[in-house]
């Protein structure tokens, strides 16, 4: 498989009402007077809904569709396509329309919105019971769930409310996958999901603000424009030495989604698109992030810990904003950092020494692993090095400064400590050298820009910039 695709996200019901225990299209005499208030009856809706339910369940079907992470993740784009389509169909909104201007609809119609709507928190609690008290079906699960939440959302007295959440959390942690569940703009802030299983589910738009997401699990799902901020998952590991504290999110898109002040310890975020998401003020510690994305996101003032990785693994920051974040590392070789924003605007530095000072103690820091030795000191420094060269680099070469300019900041930076080699020696070398290269004048200085006598690889990378610069200018000039 190839590790960094992440996808673009992010019994069947018969041809009649029978599934639902009607037994036939009208509703018959001994039907209880609030089954005729909550139902419609017409033969021919019945069978459209009929067929529609049918054509749902083969198109989120799980079972037997998946033998690897390729399939799981195209099972899970397929099903979010599919709900998708539903959702913006005619029918749907024939169905919308009739439920907004207070018409009733048949049983399978109902259940049929109510699996495909954008907006669960409006579903009414009684159909969905009364449904429920006679269909066995592959939905079973999903109208479960349906019920629990809105159980959960409508509990009023404080009892009611504890109940509530303790059939909420029972039913997400025993839910077993059959069909893709779709739980699109559901609101569930607050609510203990303690080791809920939101797998193969589609969470977009979602809010999961302030509720305990210990142990939950989200693999193959959609998190897109959700809300988890102010989470706090610290307990369980307080009374744990090791494993996760959750949730767990694995092979899901979490694109444009918000972290805001939350806290995970373990966190185990694999194969994931986070692009675009928010993490201010977040902190995440001891995390997994192995073949996941983070473009675009905010990281202001996030605190990071990144474990170590298996090889050939990354973790992907392009244009991320990390001016204001703190990132430990066990490994920053895994880290695609080069494009990230490390430095503030550049068009307004006159020198990189304060932003340098910011990067080498306040931002980039290299993390000894919790499992073993981890790499050498000395060769993280050589990767953060190299890094931060790339990263003044791309970001220089982005700003529109005239080349003369770019010049006079990339000879700042070579200046700057964080550059030097990790041998003592050869720092002093160069401290030496170049204290002499400064107090001298006329001919020996003059048109010779200074080159260090002892090189790091970070330093080879900023003087070759500097000749590439001067070149171009030449080639311009001339």
């Amino acid at each position: 498989m190839d590790s960094r695709r992440q996808g673009s996200f992010g019994s069947s019901l018969q041809s009649s009402d029978a599934s639902f225990g009607y037994s036939s299209p009208e509703l018959s005499a001994s039907e209880s007077d609030d089954a005729r208030s909550l139902f419609g009856y017409n033969a021919e809706r019945l069978i459209k809904a009929s067929t529609m339910l049918s054509k749902l369940e083969t198109a989120t079907r799980i079972y037997n569709r998946i033998d690897d992470e390729d399939d799981a993740i195209q099972v899970r784009d397929a099903c979010l396509v599919a709900v998708m389509s539903h959702r913006l169909s005619a029918y749907h909104e024939e169905l919308k329309r009739r439920i907004n201007n207070n018409q009733n609809l048949t049983p399978n119609e109902y259940f049929y919105f109510a699996l495909t709507t954008d907006n669960v928190n409006t579903l009414d609690l009684t159909i969905l019971k009364r449904i429920a008290e006679t269909y066995q079906g592959s939905f079973k699960q999903n109208l479960d769930i349906l019920i629990a939440i809105r159980e959960w959302q409508t509990a009023g007295l404080m009892q009611e409310k504890v109940d509530a959440a303790v059939r909420l959390n029972k039913v997400l942690v025993s839910k077993e996958i059959e069909c893709f569940l779709n739980l699109f703009g559901v609101n569930l802030a607050g609510a203990d999901l303690t080791k809920a299983n939101f797998n193969f589910t589609d969470l977009a738009n979602s809010n999961l603000s302030h509720s305990n997401m210990e142990r939950a699990s989200i693999s193959y799902s959609c998190l897109n424009n959700a809300d988890l901020s102010s989470i706090n998952c610290s307990e369980f590991h307080r009374n744990h030495v090791s494993g996760c504290s959750g949730p767990i999110i694995h092979g899901t898109v979490a694109q444009q989604a918000i972290f805001d002040d939350a806290t995970f310890i373990r966190a185990s975020w694999n194969n994931s698109d986070f692009t675009g998401s928010s993490f201010r003020n977040a902190y995440l510690v001891h995390a997994n992030f192995t073949n996941s994305i983070f473009d675009k996101c905010n990281f202001e003032g996030c605190k990071l810990l990144i474990e170590a990785m298996p090889p050939k693994s990354f973790v992907s920051f392009k244009d991320a904003n990390l001016v204001h974040a703190t990132l430990h590392a066990v490994d920053f070789k895994k880290l695609e950092l080069a494009e990230a924003r490390l430095l503030s605007d550049l068009n307004l530095l006159h020198k990189f020494d304060e932003e340098l000072d910011k990067i080498q103690h306040n931002t980039l820091i290299p993390a000894k692993s919790v499992r073993d030795s981890g790499l050498e000191l000395s060769e993280q420094i050589r990767v953060l090095q190299n890094i931060i060269a790339e990263n003044i680099i791309h970001h220089l070469n982005q700003t529109g400064l005239d080349r003369n300019k770019i010049v006079e900041l990339l000879e700042d930076a070579l200046e700057h400590s964080i550059f030097q080699p990790d041998s003592l020696l050869e720092r002093i070398a160069n401290e030496t050298d170049h204290l002499i290269y400064n107090n001298l004048s006329g001919f020996f200085t003059q048109n010779n820009p200074y080159r260090y006598p002892y090189k790091s690889k970070a330093i080879e990378i900023l003087e070759a910039e500097i000749d590439r610069q001067e070149d171009l200018r030449v080639e311009l000039a001339g």
